[in-house]
Parts: structure tokens; sequence; C-alpha cells
């Protein structure tokens, strides 16, 4: 489902943020595999696989070597540019009624509940899919969602719990 900026964008102003580089996913590592199997069916898409990050460090939520983030980059010119465009998937991993990542080393949890469920947003003439209850989500991330902020830096957001 979408996260952190491109679900700001569209959640605040229905379209991406013009200065952000990048779409942001979330995924629980159980989907991973499923993910893995599509590659073939993405690469035809005009996407290919940049780079898996994997855990530097191990969790009560999971151990070294497990996925972090995987990067996907458009390669097909027809698209948007060759390499143009970044999708980033974050990993989420479930445990202790929470959702729990690691961001540029930073842990950060949130409840169970944004994730377990979700709701769809417009966007593009389709329906996207956001974390549950997706305004109190991103009040948690951003504090004041609703007033853009160039200098916002992912070291702000709210769901951090350690460093």
């Amino acid at each position: 489902m979408l996260d952190a900026g491109t679900l700001l964008g569209i959640a605040r102003d229905g379209d991406l943020i013009p200065w952000d580089n990048d779409i942001d996913l979330m995924l629980p590592v159980e989907s991973v595999a499923k993910l893995r199997k599509l590659y073939a069916e993405i690469f035809r898409h005009g996407w290919k696989v940049s780079r898996t990050y994997r855990m530097e460090f191990s969790s009560s939520a999971w151990q070294i070597g497990d996925p972090r983030v995987i990067k996907l980059r458009s390669w097909n010119p027809w698209l948007l540019g060759p390499g143009s465009t970044l999708l980033d998937i974050t990993i989420i991993h479930r445990h202790a009624e929470a959702y729990w990542w690691e961001m540029a080393k930073k842990v950060c949890t949130v409840e169970a509940c944004f994730f377990d469920k979700h709701e769809y947003l417009e966007y593009g003439n389709r329906q996207v899919r956001v974390p549950y209850r997706h305004e109190e989500y991103l009040t948690r991330l951003y504090g004041d969602w609703k007033t853009p902020d160039r200098n916002f830096h992912h070291d702000q957001f709210g769901t951090i719990v350690e460093s």
C-alpha cells in the first residue's frame, strides 16, 4: 500500500508531490516471496529490481539478513524515461500487535491496525490502497501533514522509536 510522501501527496493534494523523487510503498514481509514471483511480469511492464537491501542488525521483529527495502526503477524509456522513476518498497514486519521497519538505521513502528486493514483513495481514475485510517496514520508520520513543508526529512517521522 502507499506510504510516506506518495500517500501524503495523494491524500492532501490528490496528486504526487512535485519535489518528491520516488514512489513509496509498504509491503508485509510475508508478501515478499509473492513479489519475487512477479519480477518477470514487472520487467515486462517497464520496471526492474534495482537493489534489495537487507537488515544489518536484528531486533525482536526481524533477523539480520531479512529484507528491508526493495527498490525498483523504470527501465523502459517509453514509460517515464530510463531509470527516472524509483519505486521504494519498505518491508514491514509484524510483531507484538505492531508493524516495525528500519529506515536509515532508525527503528520505526505503528500499531498493527494501520496495516492489518486498508482503505482506498482515488488517483488517476484508479483506486489505490492506503493504510487504514490513513489521515491518523499521516498525523503519526508528519504531525501537521496538511501544510506542505519542502524541508521535511524522514528523520522527523513520528513513527521513529529508536536510533
